[in-house]
């Protein structure tokens, strides 16, 4: 359609009568649809004080300032048109879904929930709430309000994807496998739904599928740090390790800094695997430097030291380090295994000492 030409004849009709609440409602949508955004705001803005299509003008006033992003203009239009039509589910949903995008997580609970009440075959709403429990971490909520959706809806992608979500979250990784192979059958092909599907068959120890999935995402998306990260665990675990190498690699490259400490860890697992022990010492510190609250990095860097180093004080110092930060979460026999060798280096270092007295003399 030609906007701009929609513009100029509707333009001209409100300078000849700009009472006229009809020319001044299409004219904003003209300028709305022509990417004049602001200039239809200020006009509803006008019109919507006194006229009595004022809840029309406010509704798409309201939609247009939460295109814009001005989620709190949007927010008090949408509460305001609630209060005077609380038979309307529309205008609770679109309060909640500008308070969830305000993070008035409290506000947003109880607009979607009077909207859900009022209209339960809404699918939008089981997703927002989804969101709004996905927000706060709480899982089982999120689960149980898309178990309701799929009552309603169930061959919805969307809500299919939510619950595979929701089960990977609490890690019941085979009902998530189940349900995203359900959202992709009901076609979403998307690179996250085949990213999230090959870590949930990572976890469930099937890496032939997992990398299949993992392959597929990047196909799609080669930019997610994340999927690069899974499919070099997943061809570490089928003993790829130059392939494992190369994918944890691009995952540093891409990454954010919260993932960095896991993908060092596991790129210096596989250089250590392909007995590339400088690299993975190398790696191993990376860790520790950018989270110092590992502590198993300590362990492993003492162990390639004591098989293959000469000098028997640093992996001597590395087992001390790694038992004085070791907590009751690191499983005994690493700690046993560390004592027992600090005791047999403490004998060779004595022994060593020996001998240099005895040439000495």
């Amino acid at each position: 359609q030609n906007f701009p030409q929609a513009v100029d004849a509707f333009n001209q009709a409100h300078k000849l009568s700009p009472d006229d609440a009809s020319i001044t409602l299409n004219l904003a949508h003209a300028l709305e649809k022509n990417g004049q955004t602001s200039e239809a705001i200020q006009l509803l803005k006008t019109l919507s004080a006194s006229d009595n299509l004022a809840f029309v003008v406010k509704q798409l006033l309201a939609s247009l300032y939460f295109d814009q992003g001005q989620y709190d203009q949007a927010f008090t239009i949408y509460q305001r048109l609630a209060e005077k039509r609380q038979e309307n589910s529309y205008y609770f949903k679109q309060a909640g879904r500008c308070a969830l995008k305000l993070t008035a997580l409290p506000e947003a609970e109880t607009y979607l929930q009077k909207s859900l009440q009022l209209n339960n075959k809404d699918n939008d709403l089981y997703i927002l709430f989804f969101n709004l429990y996905k927000n706060q971490q709480k899982w089982p909520q999120a689960l149980q309000i898309v178990q309701q959706g799929l009552i309603q809806f169930p061959q919805d992608a969307r809500l299919l994807l939510a619950a595979g979500d929701s089960y990977f979250a609490v890690k019941k990784y085979y009902q998530a496998i189940a349900h995203y192979q359900k959202a992709r059958q009901q076609g979403d092909s998307s690179a996250y739904l085949y990213k999230k599907l090959g870590a949930a068959y990572y976890y469930a120890n099937d890496y032939s599928s997992a990398l299949l999935a993992l392959k597929k995402s990047i196909k799609k998306d080669n930019k997610d740090p994340i999927s690069f990260y899974f499919l070099g665990l997943v061809q570490k675990e089928l003993s790829l390790n130059d392939k494992a190498i190369g994918s944890f690699q691009k995952a540093i490259a891409l990454s954010l800094p919260g993932y960095l400490p896991d993908v060092y860890f596991h790129l210096a697992d596989a250089f250590q695997k392909k007995k590339q022990y400088a690299s993975a010492i190398n790696f191993y510190k990376k860790v520790l430097e950018t989270d110092t609250t590992r502590v198993m990095p300590l362990f492993y860097l003492a162990t390639i030291y004591d098989a293959y180093y000469k000098d028997r004080q640093i992996p001597l110092k590395y087992y001390q380090k790694f038992l004085e930060r070791a907590d009751a979460s690191i499983p005994e026999r690493y700690k046993t295994f560390a004592l027992e060798r600090m005791e047999k280096i403490r004998e060779q270092l004595h022994f060593q000492k020996g001998r240099k007295n005895n040439k000495g003399q």
